[in-house]
């Protein structure tokens, strides 16, 4: 950042710039005009032709920079926690060439009320934060607790994505990737997870979450724990084939290895 102290010359050919500046002032530039006209008076009020100038390029014209009368703005080193300085109090130090600010000491007082201020906003932060996990906690294990499936999956989005080397009870639900396709699946067999037991491929440890009425593609139980009771319905073997519904509780088989089981609706 530069900074000039304004002259008349200055508002008077600048007053893009300087119009609202007062003579003696101090104007701040985040960037540089791009254009500036510097004008030197002779001994008669006529325009010093050979000392002024006029730039089209002043911006990347550094060197004509400190003759305009533009020079650095340099923020004192100072202790943020003792110390402070005042924008508007910024200053021309000869001795540096450099626009500064005079930097101020906090009294004890301030120091004290500014570190209890401080102490106080951790705490509350600290606060809202405790809370933010605590609701989390509960909305999840809520989440967790739905027994209603449709509830549930109109809530997909609560639950954990599977992951390897978890420890999942029965009921705990997850979603899980089939291919690219996003599912809800519940646990039926507790265990910890291993990477080749993705839920799509352990139907003794996961069954998909469906909607009610919606009528999912057989899958070929691996015991008590996924086996199909009286008035369960799949497609079999897949999902643009016949609806089957099965006539016996704890049915391990399909349609065509026990046909006694199950009837075509």
């Amino acid at each position: 950042m530069k900074a000039i102290i304004a002259t008349a010359l200055d508002k008077q050919y600048n007053a893009a710039y300087l119009g609202n500046a007062e003579v003696g002032s101090i104007k701040t530039f985040i960037r540089m005009p791009k254009d500036w006209r510097h004008i030197v008076l002779d001994e008669n009020n006529q325009i010093d032709k050979a000392l002024s100038w006029s730039s089209a390029f002043f911006r990347t014209d550094t060197d004509k920079h400190a003759i305009a009368g533009f020079y650095d703005v340099v923020v004192p080193a100072y202790n943020t926690q003792t110390q402070y300085y005042l924008p508007e109090q910024i200053y021309f130090d000869v001795e540096n060439l450099v626009f500064t600010y005079p930097v101020h000491d906090f009294t004890q007082a301030e120091i004290d009320a500014k570190l209890k201020d401080e102490k106080i906003n951790e705490s509350n932060s600290l606060k809202q934060e405790l809370i933010q996990q605590k609701l989390e906690a509960q909305i999840l294990e809520s989440a967790q607790a739905e027994s209603d499936d449709t509830v549930a999956l109109d809530n997909q989005a609560l639950y954990p994505f599977w992951e390897v080397g978890v420890a999942y009870t029965v009921g705990f639900k997850v979603q899980a990737f089939d291919g690219v396709d996003v599912f809800l699946y519940k646990c039926v067999q507790p265990h910890t997870s291993q990477e080749d037991w993705q839920p799509k491929d352990v139907p003794a440890l996961f069954t998909k979450v469906a909607y009610p009425g919606e009528i999912p593609v057989f899958v070929q139980p691996t015991g008590a724990q996924d086996a199909y009771n009286t008035g369960d319905q799949v497609h079999y073997p897949t999902e643009n084939d016949p609806v089957y519904e099965s006539l016996i509780d704890d049915n391990v088989w399909s349609p065509t290895d026990y046909p006694q089981g199950w009837q075509q609706v």
